[in-house]
């Protein structure tokens, strides 16, 4: 009788073991691989910028700034109509898919607020959320900016840790403008026009050279003789998402600019 209850018990649990290996065996076939999307297998943070078509203006130039964090910045002007920067901040939400995002925009916006997510670009979609086709279609993409020191204007937000304020002595806003390919740059620091030539080395290394500018005087030249002297000790650069930073032999920043897509030189 004891060698009976024996065997069964021993079968019993043979059963169990085995059903629990066919249990995980079964579960781990139903677990179906995530896809990629544009939302986990491209690197879409950053910024685009391009002209989108306008029904009553030269154009809009568009800046978007989408952040990890599902937050953007917008900044639009009306090329023709209005000199004026709107700008908006938010959030925003992916499709289902993964392939679209939705900028949560105030009630009533004449604008789409759809864009579909690409490798490196948006493409902006209708009020619907379709992309957009025919010969004007790609007139409706903005492009992913690369980070680089030229193809946009730096625009000064500190000196030395110190924000940077803009007054009414100043004549212009100080900003900073750098050519590749003839490895010059320009700029003005509020109030003369300055120019001269730059070179880059290795590991950010950056020689700003043959500093010259404009004769002008100005109410105030507090911060072009503080510029004039702070490019003389500038060694390294640093890129950072739209920002640019200027340093010395140490590396707390001596300049810091920010880019300004839509900033016009006058």
């Amino acid at each position: 009788m004891k060698k009976s209850l024996f065997i069964l018990a021993f079968i019993i649990i043979g059963l169990v073991q085995t059903g629990c290996k066919e249990v995980g065996k079964t579960s781990s076939n139903n677990q179906l691989p995530v896809g990629d999307t544009s939302r986990n297998a491209l690197d879409w943070q950053g910024t685009y910028f391009g002209i989108l078509p306008c029904a009553d203006c030269e154009g809009i130039e568009t800046v978007i700034r989408l952040a990890y964090d599902n937050t953007y910045v917008m900044q639009t002007k009306y090329l023709g109509k209005d000199e004026q920067v709107i700008e908006t901040r938010g959030s925003f939400t992916w499709n289902e898919a993964g392939s679209k995002i939705t900028l949560d925009q105030a009630e009533g916006a004449s604008v789409s607020g759809h864009y579909q997510v690409g490798e490196n670009q948006l493409f902006h979609l209708d009020l619907e959320g379709n992309r957009i086709t025919g010969e004007l279609a790609a007139n409706y993409v903005l492009p992913k900016v690369t980070e680089s020191l030229s193809g946009r204007t730096w625009r000064l937000i500190e000196v030395k840790g110190t924000p940077f304020e803009m007054k009414d002595a100043y004549f212009h806003i100080p900003i900073l403008i750098f050519n590749e390919e003839e490895g010059r740059f320009a700029g003005n620091a509020g109030c003369n026009n300055l120019m001269g030539s730059y070179e880059l080395n290795d590991s950010n290394g950056i020689r700003m050279s043959e500093v010259a500018s404009t004769l002008m005087a100005c109410p105030d030249m507090e911060l072009e003789q503080t510029f004039l002297e702070l490019v003389k000790s500038v060694e390294t650069y640093q890129l950072g998402w739209d920002t640019l930073s200027l340093s010395g032999k140490k590396d707390a920043p001596l300049l810091r600019y920010a880019a300004d897509y839509l900033l016009k030189v006058q």
